[in-house]
């Protein structure tokens, strides 16, 4: 870095950089108080770096102290707007103290709020709960009037062929009476020999379908 770069620098930081005869120490960089020597003869004179170091760090630090200076001055105008707010008005410890309620205030309202969304849920999980229950119930009491529709049927069916296998075995009986008056019927044995083929006939349809044994036992589900 050359002669001619610190003085630039210098000049863009606010310092004023004047010349005072022609030694090597002769350019100054003047701030306020403060003055700093520029070594070198000419403007192009490349400096070592270890000196550019230096100089950078003593033109540097009074603008480095300028900047804290005005950080700090910006903060504490900051923390003074914020406590006029502040209903304490106290201290900047009373100010963080109001800070850390106000935080654990937002975290409490934020649990209620995840309490209320999970009391919600409940809810909701319970009403489906209940919706299923009474279709559940309503299924079982449409199944439980169904069996009870089967078993009425099933009973006026078990009726209905009890009175069906009755008239059977009166028929029955009544075709072995027949019988007996056909052997009693005087006349052409060809009409008898007819009649009694008939006869016949009917009693094999009853012995086949074993109408003559005991009473009628429907099939069991």
């Amino acid at each position: 870095m050359s002669k001619q770069d610190i003085i630039h620098q210098a000049q863009e930081w606010g310092w004023q950089v004047t010349n005072r005869g022609n030694g090597r120490h002769s350019t100054k960089a003047v701030r306020g108080n403060l003055t700093i020597s520029i070594p070198g003869h000419g403007d192009g004179d490349e400096l070592q770096t270890g000196l550019v170091h230096q100089l950078l760090k003593q033109l540097s630090e009074p603008i480095l102290t300028e900047l804290n200076r005005k950080e700090h001055q910006y903060s504490q105008q900051l923390i003074d707007l914020l406590l006029a707010g502040n209903p304490y008005n106290g201290s900047f410890q009373e100010f963080r103290i109001k800070q850390e309620l106000e935080f654990y205030r937002e975290l409490a309202q934020a649990q209620q709020d995840e309490i209320q969304r999970l009391k919600m849920q409940i809810q909701e999980s319970e009403e489906a709960a209940l919706e299923l229950c009474s279709n559940l119930e309503y299924d079982n009491q449409t199944l439980v009037a169904k069996v009870k529709t089967l078993a009425e049927e099933r009973v006026q069916l078990e009726w209905f062929f009890e009175q069906v296998l009755s008239a059977l075995k009166q028929i029955q009986f009544h075709v072995g009476k027949l019988e007996s008056i056909v052997n009693l019927i005087p006349g052409s044995v060809w009409i008898k020999h007819r009649l009694q083929r008939q006869i016949d006939h009917i009693k094999r349809i009853f012995d086949a379908n074993n109408l003559a044994a005991a009473p009628l036992q429907l099939p069991r589900e």
